[in-house]
């Protein structure tokens, strides 16, 4: 990840010999990081993408957490799944189920928002996950939370900007993982150092992920 505000990291990966993949975070973002689209084995997508929308501030066990479990349930048994048809089929199920009619506000409030581009847009290209011999997320302009910021009682009044990036952290590790391990005959490093970091190739046999 690059979070200096110049640019550094991405200014070095796309200066290195091979491919060069940068993913931007921010309002302006042209790859989506929709986990219904990035992972495509469905255990992985339904738990990855109920673990990351409940980092943005939903009760593990709570109505509206079951109500969208079950609807990612639902959506995963047919092709073309995003998150936009999750909340399609929540608002579907919201007239007779307040938590279902509670959860798709919710996801609509989330892909209002200019972050939410990030996610909802369709439009966008999808992740490369296999090609390239370096990856760079680009999150500059990525808000994230201080550490007395996610104690007690202070998560709950969590901006949702701070909010938006504490769960696309969780998003992008897990990105990483999928990547490093795509393809088993090449040495893989990765860095999700908040600071900055990378995730670069070389040409070792043998996957590894720091």
């Amino acid at each position: 990840m690059d979070r200096t505000p110049k640019q550094e990291w991405v200014t070095f990966a796309r200066a290195c010999p091979g491919e060069t993949q940068v993913i931007t975070i921010d309002n302006t973002a042209s790859v989506p990081l929709d986990p219904l689209w990035i992972f495509t084995d469905p255990q992985e997508a339904q738990r990855f993408t109920e673990s990351f929308l409940t980092l943005l501030g939903m009760s593990p066990m709570s109505d509206e957490r079951i109500a969208l479990s079950e609807a990612i349930t639902s959506v995963l048994a047919a092709p073309g799944a995003s998150l936009r048809v999750p909340a399609e089929e929540l608002a579907t199920r919201g007239g007779e189920d307040p938590a279902s009619r509670t959860m798709a506000r919710r996801l609509g409030a989330v892909a209002r928002k200019d972050l939410g581009r990030a996610l909802f847009d369709e439009s966008l290209p999808a992740v490369r996950t296999s090609e390239d011999d370096s990856v760079v997320f680009s999150v500059a302009s990525l808000a994230l939370p201080k550490k007395r910021e996610l104690e007690g009682s202070r998560l709950d009044r969590l901006e949702f900007e701070k909010s938006f990036g504490r769960s696309v952290l969780y998003l992008i590790a897990a990105l990483c993982r999928k990547i490093a391990f795509a393809r088993y005959g090449e040495f893989t490093a990765g860095s999700l150092n908040v600071g900055m970091g990378r995730l670069a190739r070389g040409g070792r046999p043998g996957p590894t992920c720091a």
